[in-house]
């Protein structure tokens, strides 16, 4: 008998700190051994972006997921749950702005993705950054010729669109999002929609971003500090969180210098109004889920 499936799908670019989800995940011991799988992407992720560019129409890859995500070597008789990390779907690895033009066909490629897991439940999972941050990441790395030819406008970023964009083609699948800026203090609640909210995950994993922020003595008390009081709500966690990387801020890891051709206090101003008020129109989604802090 075929075990039946579903998938929560992590998207995003390289640049958004999303891809915290799955690193963080993966270290959870208290997930080994139960339906929640996380494999590794390198398995995975060539493969099924082959199979979404060989598609002809048939959708025959789908009959190929259970063999490539070996099905048959977890031994349990629960639904299974893979968290999979699929970087080409939001952006093709070959350019990040293709013509200016912010994830482009992204609808019509995640459309492509369903097909491959017709008949499973999915979901999608994202972090939101605030366009000027993202732009600037990705503009030094260095990786992009493309930027020379069409700089992409963060004014041209509204993650408003991009998600009703992912609706439009995907509706049966709903998405989560949470900010990048604030992730550290709602990972907590991320990691739990992400697997199961009735799952026992570690603290240290719930402080997986906080820790790297902080000095070593704020990550050793804060560590104690959260298991000394099992018993906290998230929303008392998030606020122990805030406190302790407002005290042991780690200052050599602070959010990067805004690198962006043209870039002005004033221009910054401006893309910061825009996202606070694009992040309000994105919470407003039908079938989207945005935690916030």
């Amino acid at each position: 008998m075929t075990q039946s499936a579903k998938y929560t799908i992590q998207l995003g670019t390289a640049y958004d700190k999303g891809q915290h989800l799955i690193w963080t995940l993966r270290s959870e011991h208290s997930l080994k051994g139960t339906n929640t799988i996380v494999p590794r992407t390198r398995f995975y992720g060539p493969k099924i972006a082959e199979l979404v560019e060989n598609d002809d129409g048939s959708h025959t890859g789908v009959d190929e997921i259970p063999t490539l995500l070996d099905f048959a070597k977890v031994m349990n008789e629960d639904e299974l749950h893979f968290v999979l990390n699929l970087p080409d779907l939001m952006q093709p690895a070959r350019h990040f702005c293709p013509v200016g033009d912010w994830f482009f066909n992204l609808g019509l490629r995640a459309a492509k993705h369903r097909c491959l897991f017709s008949g499973s439940e999915i979901r999608f999972m994202i972090s939101l950054r605030n366009p000027a941050s993202l732009l600037s990441e990705a503009w030094s790395s260095g990786k992009y010729r493309g930027f020379d030819d069409v700089p992409p406008d963060p004014f041209a970023l509204k993650w408003a669109t991009v998600l009703r964009d992912l609706r439009d083609h995907v509706p049966d699948a709903p998405i989560v999002a949470w900010c990048a800026e604030e992730s550290p203090c709602v990972w907590p609640q991320v990691l739990a929609t992400a697997v199961d909210p009735h799952k026992d995950l570690s603290v240290s994993s719930e402080i997986y971003l906080a820790k790297a922020l902080m000095n070593e003595e704020g990550a050793i008390r804060l560590l104690q500090h959260l298991e000394d009081r099992p018993h906290f709500t998230q929303g008392q966690r998030a606020r122990v969180i805030e406190i302790f990387l407002d005290k042991f801020s780690n200052k050599n890891q602070n959010e990067a210098d805004i690198s962006i051709p043209e870039r002005s206090a004033e221009k910054q101003h401006r893309i910061d109004n825009q996202y606070a008020n694009d992040l309000a129109d994105v919470a407003k989604l039908d079938g989207v889920h945005l935690i916030r802090a």
